[in-house]
């Protein structure tokens, strides 16, 4: 699913939220090893990050063409700080309600609200 371009205000912060580019694909491996080395919190650690730009663009359409998931990316005055996917785990009308969420920033853009900006939009 697209997730068109949207702009927000967190205290100073100019934020935007958008949908994933198959040409970010490199950025975002690169971020996933970065963010997997400042927590503990994810499911991998940084040398378990073993996509590959294919695997990544795959991701990215998927996400993008389906309708019942999303890659949502954060812009935090310009720079790229993170993203949340969304994913449905279920078909069945009694498990629709059902879905994989997962959301990463980089540590220094959390503390203010982003995080919780992606989950409500």
């Amino acid at each position: 699913m697209i997730f068109d371009e949207e702009k927000y205000t967190l205290g100073e912060r100019n934020i935007i939220l958008r949908s994933a580019h198959e040409d970010e694909a490199d950025m975002l491996i690169d971020y996933l090893k970065t963010v997997c080395g400042e927590t503990n919190f994810l499911l991998v650690n940084p040398d378990e990050v073993k996509y590959t730009t294919e695997d990544e663009i795959k991701f990215i359409k998927h996400h993008n063409e389906a309708d019942d998931s999303m890659v949502m990316l954060a812009f935090v005055d310009g720079v790229y700080a993170g993203n949340c996917s969304f994913t449905t785990r279920g078909s069945s009308r009694r498990a629709r309600h059902r879905a994989d969420i997962g959301i990463a920033l980089f540590q220094r853009y959390t503390g203010f609200g982003l995080g919780r900006l992606m989950l409500e939009d």
